[in-house]
């Protein structure tokens, strides 16, 4: 099984990291909004043949980017009732950075002006920070800062690419893979420091995202046997410590909930996730959902998945689907945060 996630975010990253791919019309009658607000963060394809980069609050439609300017929404948080997504918009014939503070575009510069793509947010206090990366002769892995570049491309790095972000008081933590050469190396920074996680010399490992419970640092992932087979493999790492999930599937996204621990983990078989260990498939009146989720949120005891189906932005609750309103067009859910009230 192969996620687009490498599509998504950059070429580059899918030729200097040993080519690994991984581990968005209709009506819509809000659903939720009374027990907690749902939002969800991607982007509509609009009739001038671009994309533009939008979020939903309880199925409204919240455009972020002109129309006309390609742009997409790769990732979503929420804090203190504002919205922050992360993209990029395309400026002349430049992909920038960008993030929205609610409907607000805040770009996030490079002093060299190179293209750059923002794939995952997240906040600490007062502070903003997003991870991405930067794309000159070499590719590099970035965060913002309130708006502060901080590279994090590794010295003899022949690509590099950041795609997730977390923060624990004081440390920033952030996921992403490196490739020297042929090789590709998942890898987790701590304070800008990488470690590079576990992983089997005979596979092509990648790192997606992260998040902590107390002490403990998980990051998710997903191989690729380098045989033909081209065999895929959900994993994820615990302190560095390598465990495979499924065999035939990718993940896409981690979160955490008070003590527990949930991963997005898109199976040939349809759309499940893993929860301190445990695979739950998510069905529809018990048949599996062919698709893959890019986002995961938790509720009390509702489990969020959301991505694209049947060419349309879509969020399941428990496995019931709601379609999001576009208008016409294609459109995708690349992330997903539910708020309890």
């Amino acid at each position: 099984m192969k996620k687009s996630w490498l599509n998504k975010y950059c070429l580059i990253v899918c030729i200097a990291l040993c080519g690994i791919t991984s581990c968005k019309k209709s009506t819509h009658t809000p659903v939720d909004g009374v027990t907690a607000n749902v939002y969800v963060a991607g982007y509509i394809a609009v009739d001038a043949g671009t994309n533009q980069a939008a979020y939903w609050k309880n199925g409204n439609l919240n455009i972020l980017s002109e129309y006309g300017i390609e742009a997409k929404a790769n990732a979503l948080t929420v804090n203190l009732g504002n919205v922050y997504t992360a993209g990029y918009v395309i400026q002349g014939n430049l992909q920038r950075a960008m993030y929205w503070k609610n409907n607000e575009q805040i770009g996030l510069p490079n002093s060299a002006s190179l293209p750059s793509n923002a794939l995952a947010i997240t906040t600490g206090g007062a502070d903003v920070y997003v991870a991405g990366y930067l794309n000159g002769a070499v590719q590099q892995a970035v965060y913002w800062k309130n708006g502060i570049l901080v590279s994090l491309a590794p010295d003899g790095a022949t690509a590099s690419v950041a795609t997730g972000i977390y923060v624990q008081g004081s440390d920033i933590y952030v996921a992403g893979s490196v490739g020297f050469g042929s090789v590709t190396k998942p890898a987790l920074w701590k304070n800008g420091v990488p470690t590079y996680l576990e992983t089997d010399a005979d596979k092509y490992t990648i790192a997606l995202g992260v998040t902590a419970v107390g002490s403990d640092v998980y990051v998710c992932g997903s191989e690729n046997s380098s045989d033909q087979s081209h065999i895929q493999t959900s994993i994820y790492w615990k302190n560095g410590v390598k465990q495979t999930i499924t065999s035939n599937a990718g993940t896409s996204a981690i979160i955490a909930n008070g003590n527990d621990v949930y991963i997005t983990n898109n199976e040939a078989a349809g759309l499940s996730y893993w929860k301190n260990g445990t695979v739950t498939a998510v069905t529809s009146n018990g048949v599996p959902i062919k698709t893959e989720a890019n986002g995961i949120s938790v509720s009390g005891t509702d489990v969020y998945l959301a991505g694209k189906f049947n060419g349309s932005a879509t969020y399941w609750k428990n496995g019931k689907a709601t379609t999001l309103s576009v208008g016409g067009g294609v459109s995708e859910a690349n992330a997903i945060v539910v708020v309890a009230k």
